[in-house]
């Protein structure tokens, strides 16, 4: 025969072992300091995600404080892009040609102290100068000045030299120098 009680049992509290009552304990020690640890951290990632907000609006500020400089950057960079093409152009139509601003340009650092020009003409390639000097040696200088320029093709030819006599003095040279201009 099988019998059944229904009636609940009397709970037998010796029947635990003693460690268990104290693992009970433990248990909830070790969900109490993991819930601190966790508010801990989550605290730390607010200050932290506070922190970068801040940053942020910073940074937004400064790039809003920049843009008119930006702006300013870039249309410099886009015209000086601009005037190199308009300069590649000219130097591709010109043909490496020197105009009669960067002879005379030339000439004016050529010109040695003690010389001077009266007569500056230039026609197809051609310089010719005319002018005096206090000695040959200026007229000499000149020539070797022209001589060294890039500017013009060797060699510099003098014309013609003449000294005139002032009252038993030296005098002073005049010349007539002619160079030929590259292309």
């Amino acid at each position: 025969m099988i019998r059944i009680t229904l009636l609940p049992r009397a709970k037998d509290s010796a029947w635990r072992p003693a460690i268990a009552k104290r693992g009970s304990a433990g248990v909830a020690l070790i969900v109490v300091s993991t819930a601190l640890v966790m508010a801990w951290w989550f605290w730390s990632l607010r200050a932290a995600s506070r922190q970068v907000s801040e940053d942020l609006a910073r940074v937004e500020a400064e790039i809003v404080r920049l843009e008119p400089a930006v702006t300013l950057v870039r249309q410099l960079e886009s015209r000086h892009t601009h005037l190199q093409q308009r300069a590649a152009l000219a130097e591709k139509l010109g043909g490496g040609h020197f105009g009669p601003g960067r002879v005379l340009q030339e000439v004016t650092d050529a010109v040695p102290a003690g010389l001077w020009l009266s007569e500056l003409s230039y026609r197809d390639h051609q310089l010719t100068m005319r002018g005096g000097a206090a000695s040959l040696r200026e007229v000499s200088d000149l020539v070797a000045n022209l001589d060294a320029s890039r500017l013009f093709r060797q060699p510099v030819e003098i014309l013609d030299t003449d000294r005139t006599a002032t009252d038993g003095a030296s005098g002073t040279v005049l010349f007539a120098v002619k160079a030929t201009v590259n292309q």
